[in-house]
Parts: C-alpha cells; structure tokens; sequence
C-alpha cells in the first residue's frame, strides 16, 4: 500500500512541482489552458499510456481548451507520492510537448 501524505509533506513536496499546482482536501490540483482544442487533445493522448503504465489515473474535467487535472490516490483517498509521481510526470509533458 502507497504510503498516505500529512499536510506538511504535501506542502514540502509541492515545492518539487510546477508552480500551477496547488492542494486541498481533495488532493493535487492543476488547470491548463491550451492554444487549441487540438492540443488539449493532444494531451489527452499522450498522458493515456502514462497514466496506464503508472496504473494511476487523475480525475479531469475537460471543456475545450481547458483542461483541471485532479491527482488522489482513490484507494486511500488521500494523497500519497504516487500523486507526485505522475504530477512529476504531467508536468514534464507539458514542458516537452506544448
């Protein structure tokens, strides 16, 4: 079992991530804007076989080029480092690919 995160690492470790992420009681938070409703597409499609490989999947809400991203590991219902794991690597996709 993934190990559950207190406020206070939650804190510290958001330090490790892109500064539109934030917390709450319902876990990690990040919105992205898009230039296009192809390219939030587009990311749809690459963060798919990520999430599958992590076998960690976020909540989103999409609505045409903008896109909130939800990270709480649903087995706990907490926050733990799988979420910064894959935030981690959402975050390097959207470095490298827009």
């Amino acid at each position: 079992m993934t190990e559950v995160l207190d406020q206070e690492q939650i804190i510290e470790q958001l330090k490790s991530l892109d500064s539109r992420w934030s917390s709450d009681e319902s876990g990690l938070k990040r919105e992205v804007e898009f230039s296009s409703y192809l390219d939030s597409l587009r990311f749809f499609d690459l963060l798919g076989p990520i999430c599958e490989e992590m076998n960690h999947h976020p909540d989103i809400v999409w609505s045409y080029t903008s896109v909130k991203i939800s990270l709480l590991t649903h087995s706990t219902g907490a926050v733990t480092g799988t979420d910064f794991k894959l935030a981690k690597r959402i975050d390097k996709l959207l470095e490298s690919s827009f």
